[in-house]
């Protein structure tokens, strides 16, 4: 055989050894585990990372001017605030961040509170605690549970253990709400009379905690979660990421309903059904099945009685 044909035959073989290796990967999938996760940076002693701002725009090239920036900047601070129950409770001055006191993130406190308004019940005591996957900001997502308290342990689902016991309350963790399985807030379908509920109804109570002398009597108990459970009267939601939902929320009621109306005929015709889902609170267009939560999911989640 030639020189040249031995070596034809070796690159002939080569190719077809790389296509078959090529055809026998096989895509994992997303990764498993907790290094898959924010917290897995607190973990390791980093801060999760603040939203970006995106500016100029890449569509459009429109920059953010000063206000929006500062806006913007303001709602992370208030998003990341540490609530206490009264006016007088919080660790630091209301509103600013924890410095010098060993949090990771001082605008992101996990051991002092810096703010007020926590209600007697409530779902979390501080909005980025269900919106921390992959930033700040994000969906719900894993936490370490036990900040500044020794060696950071494995993030896990902040509602199994970090805000059911911080600061000594003493509530009674639902068996739906798992270590590391997703963060759920609960409605009851029925009431007990069998009319509709559909309402939130707050996972946490106050009983217990250390940080307001005022409510050193407290004996409020949490709903009956298991034998509602139990009933199967319980739907759950979990916490959506809140990127962009600022400009979701900028459209008008009537122009959702004006293009609900112009396509009524199409729609008719594919066999599409439905209407714009209005909120149970004031009777404005949600922007999803989650009773308007940009707008009030501080509300139910501090429970501060202004939405239960």
């Amino acid at each position: 055989m030639s020189a040249y044909l031995i070596k034809a035959a070796a690159v002939v073989a080569l190719g077809y050894s790389i296509a078959m290796s090529s055809l026998a990967q096989h895509d994992p999938g997303v990764r498993g585990g907790t290094q898959n996760t924010a917290g897995f940076l607190q973990y390791r002693g980093i801060a999760i990372p603040h939203p970006p701002v995106i500016s100029p725009n890449p569509t459009t090239g429109a920059t953010i001017n000063a206000n929006e920036l500062a806006s913007f900047i303001e709602g992370i601070n208030r998003a990341g605030q540490l609530e206490s129950t009264c006016n007088t409770c919080s660790d630091v001055t209301q509103g600013s961040p924890v410095t010098g006191l060993g949090e990771l993130d001082p605008v992101f406190p996990q051991s002092h509170t810096n703010s007020n308004g926590l209600g007697a019940r409530h779902n979390a005591d501080q909005c980025f605690l269900c919106h921390a996957q992959p930033t700040l900001g994000g969906s719900g997502g894993f936490i370490v549970p036990n900040p500044s308290k020794g060696s950071p342990q494995s993030p896990e689902n902040p509602l199994f253990r970090l805000v059911p016991h911080r600061f000594g309350k003493q509530n009674v963790v639902p068996v739906f709400e798992e270590q590391y399985g997703p963060i759920r807030e609960v409605r009851f379908k029925y009431n007990p009379d069998g009319t509709r509920d559909g309402g939130v109804h707050q996972l946490w109570v106050v009983t217990g905690i250390n940080n307001d002398p005022s409510l050193a009597n407290c004996h409020i108990v949490q709903p009956d979660f298991a034998a509602q459970f139990g009933a199967g009267n319980l739907s759950f939601r979990i916490p959506t990421q809140m990127f962009g939902t600022g400009l979701i929320d900028s459209i008008q009621d009537r122009e959702i309903l004006s293009r609900h109306n112009a396509t009524a005929a199409l729609r008719a015709t594919l066999g599409i059904t439905g209407h714009p889902n209005r909120s149970g609170n004031d009777g404005t267009i949600t922007r999803s099945k989650q009773v308007d939560h940009d707008v009030r999911g501080r509300g139910l989640q501090r429970g501060n009685g202004h939405y239960q």
